[in-house]
């Protein structure tokens, strides 16, 4: 067989899974300069029996790189990593085996904190991934299957008394991303750069329970309670009791929604849930609140306007009210001060901020008793945008990108002529700008343009034109042989 075939029919095994002997894995360790790698660690990652892959080894590479590992219970070959202490590699199936060509790895190095800045030892660091450079990528996707054990071990650390932590093998012009834990904190991802110190944030682990009523002090049950950002959140039982857990230990806010129409969404904030401990906090209070209606019409027309999204906002609580095609929603709001509405409405409309007083100084207030609020939608507040981009010759310029500060076409390419269509410009009365990129262009220009209701169209845009400059490369197998006579044609993402 030919060595080509050969090539071909170990990479096939390689990127199918297949085993190249079922138990029995051989080759060789090379160093960064090509050369025989002895007392390298090999590690074997295969299915046993069907079953989820393992991590097998450490063999032990030779004075001539050659190592071996017999495993029974390894059925089918997925990755084999080799490491010494300053270069780390994973194998290329070869005629000889598996070829694991070692790369120089350079020491990552961070700091594990708390909120105040503590140092937090005893926090157990991975390496998850890395990113970037022109280094061989290694497939941590598997290995992280593998967090106990030999393997894994290679690639995790233990932070000290002062909260530092080092990681030996790590690619030099890399990021690298963490899995940082430790009992009694919330576990979190990090990135260190190697050459870099820099901080992981853990944060504390807290429980929280306490209890959903009525105004009369009975307790209500099924009602959903959140956390906040943490995440946190519990159903109400029986007893009107929630407890929920872990969260971020500090300073919270909770929300309680009622599934009975007939009581108000209610907030908690300002509450501290202390660390390591189970926090009870104040009950919370359901009442009636205020019935609130939107009604959203065509200023010109009269005519409703729907279906519609409106947001809510006030005090540290927020909530959506669903406006139909009669233009009218309604939701219950407890007693309120400093809310605002915001409207993003499908059709010839822009959004927008509704508040009572022009100036946006003096906040719109909802009091007990108000049963309505009309909105008022000015039609006609958007445009379509013709333009043409030309270059610093007057010639116009095709296949350049045109992004636009629109929520529909947004990004367009100009024709052959320079010409491009935006759809639905938004007006502000302010000016707006449009940005253009491509080939030949000298990088991202953005262009002011008037505001759309007085732009003259079509709107011309001159763009400076950049030189032309070679870009070479090379082509080579996945085993990095030079290939020759193959066509290499460049194309430009959009």
């Amino acid at each position: 067989m030919a060595r080509r075939d050969s090539l071909i029919l170990a990479g096939l095994l390689w990127l199918s899974g297949g085993p190249l002997l079922a138990g029995d894995f051989a080759g060789r360790v090379l160093d960064p300069d090509g050369k025989p790698a002895a007392g390298a660690e090999v590690f074997v990652v295969a299915f046993q029996a069907q079953r989820q892959p393992a991590a097998f080894g450490p063999a032990r590479s030779d004075a001539q790189g050659r190592w071996r590992l017999r495993e029974p219970r390894a059925d089918r070959f997925l990755l084999a990593v080799g490491l010494t202490a300053d270069a780390l590699g994973q194998a290329v199936p070869e005629r000889q085996g598996l070829v694991i060509r070692l790369q120089p790895t350079v020491p990552c190095e961070g700091k594990v904190i708390d909120p105040r800045g503590r140092p937090v030892a005893g926090a157990t660091v991975r390496l998850v991934e890395m990113y970037g450079g022109q280094t061989l990528r290694l497939q941590f996707y598997l290995l992280a299957r593998f967090p106990a054990g030999p393997l894994m071990s290679r690639f995790s650390t233990t932070s000290g008394p002062d909260g530092a932590w080092r990681l030996s093998h790590t690619f030099p012009g890399t990021q690298v991303m963490l899995e940082v834990s430790r009992d009694g904190y919330l576990p979190a991802n990090g990135y260190a750069v190697p050459g870099q110190v820099r901080p992981v944030l853990l944060w504390r682990e807290a429980n929280v329970r306490g209890r959903v009523v009525d105004a009369r002090g009975k307790p209500l049950s099924g009602v959903r309670v959140e956390a906040g950002a943490t995440g946190g959140q519990a159903i109400t039982g029986k007893d009107g009791s929630y407890q929920f857990g872990p969260v971020r230990a500090g300073m919270l806010t909770l929300t309680a929604w009622p599934l009975d129409g007939a009581l108000a969404p209610a907030s908690l904030s300002g509450v501290y849930a202390a660390g390591g401990e189970v926090t009870r906090l104040p009950d919370l209070v359901l009442t009636p609140g205020t019935l609130l209606h939107v009604r959203l019409f065509d200023s010109a027309s009269g005519t409703p306007v729907g279906p519609a999204m409106v947001m809510v906002l006030g005090e540290g609580f927020r909530t959506y009210v669903t406006v139909g095609t009669n233009g009218v929603g309604q939701i219950r709001l407890p007693p309120l001060k400093g809310y605002v509405m915001l409207l993003n409405v499908p059709g010839n409309y822009t959004p927008q901020q509704y508040r009572r007083d022009a100036g946006g100084s003096v906040p719109l207030e909802l009091k007990p008793g108000e049963r309505e609020h009309a909105v008022v939608l000015q039609a006609g507040r958007r445009r379509d945008v013709r333009g043409v981009v030309l270059d610093d010759q007057d010639r116009p310029v095709a296949g350049a990108v045109v992004q636009a500060p629109t929520d529909r076409s947004g990004r367009v390419v100009t024709d052959a002529h320079g010409k491009f269509l935006v759809r639905g410009i938004p007006s502000y009365g302010t000016p707006w700008q449009i940005t253009v990129e491509g080939m030949g262009i000298r990088g991202d220009d953005a262009f002011e343009l008037p505001d759309v209701a007085i732009l003259k169209q079509p709107a011309v845009v001159r763009v400076k034109s950049a030189p032309a400059e070679p870009l070479t490369g090379r082509v080579t197998d996945p085993w990095g042989h030079g290939l020759a006579d193959v066509v290499v044609t460049l194309s430009w993402w959009l």
